[in-house]
């Protein structure tokens, strides 16, 4: 890790000071100003290097005013009652808490706030890598993130949406390890498969879910149109949806065999193909979601891991049911756009 520019570095919480300081100090050093102001003591030309951060006097970096280890500190935000809207305004500090005593602490702030968030993420990394270091293997980000841009120059289709994916698939990429996603996926999977319990074969017990793995990649989205937008805000529009993303998840049922015996097993369920022609709906205010259905039956692949041929093509068949019950016209699905403070189903004055 590698990164040099200008930081102000002091062992107390500073003052709040205008937005400009350390331009003008900056431009002070610049055209040799003779200002003695505080300020001016406390900017470093700083360089990180691995886990140490160097304070220099200036760009020339010819003496060293100080050294900081920064796995020896705790890296925070200051204060600590920040929202993360709020984390990188001017104003606000990164904090260096030191794991011992003996270490003084530091707050470190800089000209542009878009810079602080490089230097705050950075500094975490130091520390993170430090105490937990990384393995040969390549991180499961990385992967997704060469997938992201292998999909989107495939074909020519994707020119037309390709900076929607783009934001699609880097936000995906961000959030799909998250427990919250795999909550949301598992919540959603676990309220549509009462259908499916409502219906299951003799032989099988009830159906649980026991796991939700989001899978490597987003659904994509191409040849867009938009059908109508009404005067009166109600929108219908749609696009080609495909989707090779390999969501799985692990199901728990008891086979019914002869006699009274009761066999339990785990399934996983791979999800590996979806590909169709998809609508969306947004109804006139004060609606608060949009609907979403297969204009057709879609085409997917489902895998399920079981060496039973039966019980593998009856859950599959399951799988597929599922899909068409929920999700191909004129069943529609949706998602809120605006999640009201009381469940009122719509954006209410």
């Amino acid at each position: 890790m590698y990164k040099t520019g200008w930081l102000r570095v002091t062992q107390y919480q500073q003052p709040r000071v205008q937005q400009q300081t350390i331009s003008r100090v900056i431009q002070a050093y610049i055209y040799n100003s003779k200002s003695r102001d505080d300020d001016i003591q406390h900017i470093y030309f700083c360089v990180l290097k691995y886990s140490t951060l160097f304070l220099y006097d200036s760009h020339h970096k010819l003496d060293c005013i100080a050294v900081i280890q920064l796995h020896n500190y705790n890296v925070t935000m200051h204060p600590s009652t920040l929202r993360d809207g709020e984390l990188f305004n001017r104003p606000n500090l990164i904090k260096l808490t030191p794991h011992h005593s003996s270490y003084p602490e530091y707050y470190i702030n800089c000209h542009r706030n878009i810079d602080k968030e490089d230097w705050y993420l950075l500094f975490r990394q130091c520390n993170h890598h430090h105490h937990q270091p990384s393995s040969s293997s390549e991180p499961n980000d990385d992967i997704a993130i060469h997938k992201l841009i292998t999909v989107l120059h495939s074909n020519a289709h994707h020119f037309e949406t390709q900076w929607f994916n783009a934001m699609l698939g880097r936000l995906f990429c961000a959030v799909y390890q998250n427990d919250t996603i795999q909550q949301f996926l598992y919540n959603k999977l676990v309220a549509k498969l009462d259908k499916v319990n409502q219906r299951r074969p003799p032989f099988l017990g009830a159906i649980q879910v026991r796991s939700v793995d989001p899978g490597h990649q987003p659904p994509y989205l191409t040849h867009p149109r938009l059908l109508s937008l009404e005067s009166s805000g109600e929108l219908v529009a749609e696009a080609h949806l495909e989707y090779a993303g390999g969501i799985q998840f692990e199901i728990e049922t008891q086979l019914l065999l002869t006699g009274s015996r009761k066999w339990r097993v785990r399934l996983p369920i791979t999800l590996n193909h979806l590909e169709g022609m998809l609508m969306f709906h947004i109804k006139p205010p004060p609606t608060n979601r949009c609907w979403y259905a297969f204009q057709t039956r879609p085409s997917m692949s489902w895998h399920v891991d079981h060496p039973w041929d039966t019980i593998a093509r009856t859950i599959r068949s399951k799988m597929q049911e599922l899909v068409i019950a929920n999700l191909v016209l004129p069943n529609m699905d949706d998602i809120t756009f605006y999640r009201t403070p009381n469940g009122n189903g719509g954006i209410f004055p």
